[in-house]
């Protein structure tokens, strides 16, 4: 239908117009006979083309098109008129007459060329409108297109970039509620994040019902009006997924205040503004990531006990860290700007530049123990490491230097500890040595090395099985254990071993486990002590308590017998026992024979 306000002054001719023209289209024609009270109607829109005369008392067609014409532009207007007056023609035309009809043609022939060119101009004007409205659209939507990335690029935590996204997708929609979903990384569960004005029962039903469905399809849901008929357009409202590259790590849905159509233009740029949204969530994120990072780093730097000083290519100290400010008793800014290498004792700067300029040169590493000078000109023992990185947009030598003050201390005194064991097994007549919690030796002192007949080299990894028969080292083995199992030590125990020559030799012998810092067992050490001399004296000793012993037996024996001969050879028997002395006893057995017994 196309509607048209028609103005003349003379109502007759508003109702022939309104009769014929219903016979050449399908015309809405509302008659005015003032030009201002059609003014009102054209501008608010109630009008797709205006006819009006030119002859009337309140205003004329001409004046009348020009206020319409700067109020609405592309309006279609007809002028009729009874003049055929050129300078009419013209003024009608220069003021936006689209088309001049003059009023003493016939009827059958006015009206409908009336109708033809009013069709034709509102047709054009149509398109031509909706072609502006679509302009303006596509206007409206790159522009907030435009807004929100500006937004998101300025947002630095994911509720702003959330809100942004979500007040857009609401303006353009049309709608007041809203909600965003995201996926929690950690339980893998969809979960509110930000709201606009949604009710509970809403949530529960976006939270349980169709996020799901999108989550899975990865693609966007437009709900259909359950009021509307199925094979309806209108839509109550929607639902976009968030995407990071191919997964979906939230949706964003909306609800239309009233039910209405949404343009497949509309449509494609709330999911593409939804994608960009994805996007700078993956951004927030590796930047919160980044800076949490870079906290940890820092307060890492802060509390290291070891030096830390970024060092420009040129020997020019950049930053330092607490504890080399600690440490050296230089304020921060008394140490950045100072060459490195007044750091270093005079003798050794050179050696520093040079050391320096080589590895800024080839790059790798460096390490040393150089000391450092500290703002009293006291030295710091230091072991220091260094390496070629980036610091902010320049190449740096990055210095980690540790004091080693406790280090030198620890390494003196376990030097002086060695020194001591050493001399204390050097000056041991005892033998000593040490196993393994294998029972292999680790290490001996000369006389157990002497004794074994082997150095200390050869010594390593031996048992008992290479240098003592199979009874003795069973014998060794045996304490040896007990030692390590029960982790008690042995004290005192005798042993007795063959040399080459096959005499006998004894030793006394202490073992003592070996743990190490958590407790455990790891070894033992033994002492063994030759007392073979010891062993002999006493066997000799014993002996002559024997021998003594059966002398006082055989005189008391004589005593109280008078008749000898009887008991003689029992006598030197017993003395034959005593002394150990073979011969005593077959001269007893020989004189029995003798005598008949």
């Amino acid at each position: 239908m196309i509607k048209i306000i028609a103005v003349d002054d003379e109502p007759a001719f508003g109702e022939i117009l309104s009769i014929y023209m219903k016979e050449f289209g399908n015309f809405q024609i509302t008659f005015y006979t003032s030009p201002e009270d059609a003014i009102d109607k054209i501008v608010a829109g109630e009008a797709d083309a205006v006819i009006t005369d030119y002859l009337m008392e309140e205003m004329d067609g001409i004046s009348f098109i020009r206020k319409v014409k700067s109020l609405v532009p592309d309006i279609p207007f007809v002028l009729l008129t009874a003049l055929d007056d050129k300078d009419v023609i013209l003024n009608a035309t220069n003021a936006g007459a689209d088309f001049i009809q003059f009023k003493s043609e016939e009827p059958s022939r006015l009206f409908p060329d009336i109708a033809q060119k009013i069709t034709h101009s509102v047709e054009k004007y149509r398109a031509r409108r909706e072609s502006e409205k679509g302009s303006r659209t596509r206007e409206m939507l790159m522009r907030a297109q435009r807004d929100l990335m500006a937004r998101l690029s300025e947002s630095s935590t994911t509720n702003q970039a959330l809100d942004a996204t979500l007040t857009t997708v609401r303006f353009l929609a049309g709608c007041n509620s809203g909600a965003i979903h995201l996926m929690n990384r950690k339980t893998n569960k969809i979960e509110l994040a930000i709201s606009h004005n949604l009710p509970n029962d809403l949530i529960r039903r976006f939270t349980f019902g169709d996020l799901y469905q999108v989550i899975y399809t990865k693609k966007a849901m437009y709900f259909q009006d359950p009021t509307m008929p199925d094979n309806s357009r209108y839509c109550s409202g929607g639902q976009i997924p968030i995407m990071a590259g191919t997964d979906v790590i939230g949706v964003l849905s909306f609800i239309l205040d009233h039910p209405k159509t949404l343009s497949l233009e509309l449509t494609d740029t709330m999911e593409l503004i939804t994608g960009h949204l994805g996007n700078t969530l993956v951004r927030i994120r590796s930047e919160e990531l980044v800076r949490q990072r870079e906290n940890e780093l820092s307060e890492l730097y802060k509390v290291m006990q070891e030096l830390v000083m970024v060092i420009d290519m040129d020997g020019t100290i950049l930053n330092v860290n607490p504890a080399a400010t600690r440490i050296l008793r230089y304020s921060e800014e008394e140490l950045i700007g100072m060459p490195i290498q007044v750091l270093y004792p005079p003798k050794i700067r050179d050696e520093i530049i040079f050391q320096f300029m080589d590895l800024t040169g080839s790059g790798g590493t460096i390490q040393n123990t150089y000391p450092l000078l500290d703002r009293q000109g006291i030295e710091v023992p230091v072991e220091t490491r260094g390496s070629i990185g980036t610091w902010g947009d320049r190449h740096v030598l990055f210095c980690i230097s540790r004091e080693i003050r406790e280090r030198l201390e620890a390494e003196r005194n376990l030097h002086e500890y060695y020194e001591r064991i050493s001399a204390i097994l050097a000056s041991s007549t005892a033998q000593i040595y040490m196993k393994n919690n294998e029972l292999r030796y680790l290490t001996g002192n000369e006389p157990f090395l002497s004794f074994v007949h082997c150095n200390a080299r050869e010594l390593m990894g031996k048992t008992d099985n290479d240098f003592f028969s199979k009874e003795v080292a069973a014998l060794r083995e045996k304490t040896d254990k007990k030692v390590l199992l029960e982790n008690i030590p042995l004290y005192n125990l005798e042993e007795e071993v063959y040399g080459e020559d096959g005499n006998p030799q004894w030793f006394v012998s202490s073992k003592i486990p070996v743990h190490d810092l958590t407790g455990k067992v790891t070894g033992l050490v033994g002492t063994s002590l030759d007392i073979t001399d010891l062993v002999q004296t006493r066997q000799e000793l014993e002996r002559r308590d024997r021998i003594l012993s059966a002398v006082s037996t055989v005189a008391q024996t004589l005593v109280r017998h008078n008749e000898w001969e009887p008991i003689i050879p029992e006598c030197l028997e017993l003395l034959g026992q005593a002394a150990g002395v073979e011969q005593v006893i077959l001269l007893g057995m020989n004189f029995y024979g003798r005598a008949g017994f």
